[in-house]
């Protein structure tokens, strides 16, 4: 797992009560806020058919920035999300630290437990989805 990669699909991904658990994890008290979470607009760009960039629109963004011993933790998120972005950025700036404490260590474990679980997720609804899958060829002609 590339933790960095992942962090955001994961962070997005908790539900309340998880995103208090990893927050209990965190040393606040040791973490300044670089800067207070903020909306912003972001263009979203996507892919047509051809493979040609165009503007889908603009997204609301959340976004905040931390301090945590030598290194510094950034978070966007899509949506007005404040904490979740508060907590994003203390998590990427814990794991960022040279440090390989039993602090980084637990919350890395966290964060592993849930992509797992996000991957199985993710998993079952593709086999759902494959599973309505029509094929045209293999149905009767009138």
């Amino acid at each position: 797992m590339n933790l960095n990669r992942d962090l955001a699909r994961i962070i997005i991904h908790l539900t309340e009560e998880e995103l208090k658990e990893i927050e209990s994890l965190l040393p606040l008290d040791e973490m300044t806020v670089a800067k207070e979470p903020s909306k912003g607009l972001v263009m979203f760009t996507a892919l047509d058919s051809f493979d040609t960039e165009f503007y889908l629109g603009e997204v609301l963004v959340t976004e905040a920035s931390v301090r945590y011993k030598d290194q510094e933790g950034y978070a966007m998120i899509m949506g007005d999300e404040p904490e979740r972005a508060l907590i994003m950025a203390c998590v990427d700036a814990l794991t960022r630290t040279k440090d390989e404490d039993e602090l980084k260590k637990r919350v890395t474990e966290f964060l592993e437990n849930k992509l797992s679980r996000l991957e199985e997720e993710i998993e079952r609804e593709k086999r759902l989805v494959w599973a309505t899958k029509v094929n045209f060829e293999s149905m009767a002609k009138r």
